[in-house]
């Protein structure tokens, strides 16, 4: 009976234990970037600077100085074609003008978002904001 006991305990912690990739199971995801806290993360940006600073956002807000550096609802769409999400923040800087609207593109999982790209605010007729687009 105890033997049976520990064969059934064992077959149970089999389904649910993730498999390890590399024991030839399915694959082990990590959580996506849509479990991030993108309001309370900490980014750096060089806005009003010649050089990059350290933005400890909270509530999608934080300050250095007389710069105001602010997050936006993120977006989410896998645009490096491997199945997962990569995320685009959208983010504002104001001194004493207002910087645009720009985008930090993330890719990575929630534990490890690492930058992929920035990019800047438009120019032209869009100043300040994106034009209005479809996924």
């Amino acid at each position: 009976m105890m033997k049976m006991t520990a064969m059934i305990g064992g077959l149970a912690m089999m389904l649910v234990l993730p498999w390890p990739a590399a024991a030839g199971g399915p694959p082990v995801h990590a959580a996506p970037l849509t479990l991030v806290d993108w309001p309370d993360a900490t980014y750096t940006s060089a806005c009003f600077s010649d050089h990059a600073r350290r933005f400890v956002a909270r509530d999608g807000v934080a300050r250095d100085g007389a710069v105001r550096f602010q997050v936006y609802a993120p977006i989410f769409a896998d645009l490096t074609g491997d199945g997962r999400l990569e995320a685009l923040v959208p983010y504002s800087c104001t001194g004493a003008d207002f910087g645009g609207v720009q985008l930090f593109v993330y890719t990575g999982d929630a534990a490890r978002p690492r930058l992929l790209s920035e990019v800047p605010a438009p120019g032209g007729p869009a100043v300040g904001g994106w034009p209005p687009c479809r996924a």
